[in-house]
C-alpha cells in the first residue's frame, strides 16, 4: 500500500509524540550524552506535538492506516520567543539559544522552522522524508513563509539538508566548545563536530 502524506491533526499526537520517541529521540546525539531515553522524553513531549498541529503546516505519513513518519513545523518567530521561557539548566534550550544567536530571527511569518522529522525504520530508504518536506514547504508557500530553517544535531540531518536540499549554513556551534552550568555537556559526540542552524528558499 503506498505511503500517503497528510496534514498532521490532533487525533494523531499521541501516535506522533511515541514514534517521534521511539525513532527520533533514541537517535539524537544530544539527548544520548544527556542521558535522557525516550520515555523520559516522551512524558513531557506531547505540548510541542499539540503546537505543531495547532499551527497546521506540520505533516504525517501512513501506511496502512499507522503513521510511519512526521515533520514538524512551526514558525521560526514563534518557536525562537517561546523557547524563551525554557529553563535555563536546560542544556539542549541552552544550546539551541546558542546557535539562532549566530543568525539574525526572521520576522513572523516569514522564515518556517522544520523542528522534527523522522521516519520509522520500516519505511526509510523509500523516499517518505522526501514527500514531506515536500508538503512542508507547499503549505509554507502557500501561508506567505519564503524561508525553511533546520536545527541540525546529527550527521544525518546535516547531510540531507546541506547535500540534497541545497540549504545553506547560517551558523554552527561546536559540540566541544559549547559550555553549560561550568560544564561541556555535549563534548563527547564527535560525529558530527557541530550543530548546525541552515536555510533554504522556499
Amino acid at each position: 500500500m503506498p505511503t500517503l502524506v497528510r496534514t498532521l491533526q490532533h487525533a494523531d499526537c499521541d501516535a506522533v509524540t511515541a514514534l517521534l520517541a521511539r525513532a527520533f529521540v533514541a537517535g539524537s546525539p544530544l539527548h544520548a550524552a544527556l542521558g535522557i531515553d525516550a520515555a523520559q522524553w516522551q512524558r513531557t513531549a506531547a505540548g510541542n506535538v499539540a503546537d505543531a498541529a495547532d499551527a497546521g503546516l506540520s505533516v504525517v505519513a501512513t501506511a496502512e492506516q499507522s503513521i510511519v513518519g512526521c515533520a514538524l513545523a512551526v514558525d521560526t518567530a514563534a518557536e525562537y520567543a517561546s523557547a524563551e521561557t525554557r529553563s535555563p539548566t536546560d542544556a539542549i534550550a541552552a544550546l539551541l539559544r546558542a546557535l539562532r544567536a549566530t543568525a539574525p530571527a526572521p520576522a513572523p511569518g516569514a522564515c518556517l522552522l522544520v523542528d522534527m522529522g523522522v521516519v520509522a525504520p520500516s519505511h526509510a530508504g523509500q523516499g517518505t522524508y522526501t514527500a514531506m518536506r515536500a508538503a512542508v514547504h507547499t503549505r509554507a508557500r502557500t501561508a506567505g513563509y519564503r524561508t525553511v530553517r533546520g536545527e541540525l544535531s546529527s550527521a544525518a540531518t546535516q547531510h540531507v539538508c546541506v547535500e540534497h536540499l541545497g540549504h545553506r549554513v547560517l551558523g554552527a556551534v561546536a559540540y566541544a566548545a559549547f559550555t553549560h552550568a561550568g560544564r561541556h555537556p555535549f563534548a563527547a559526540i564527535r560525529e558530527p563536530s557541530s550543530i548546525l542552524l541552515v536555510e533554504g528558499t522556499l
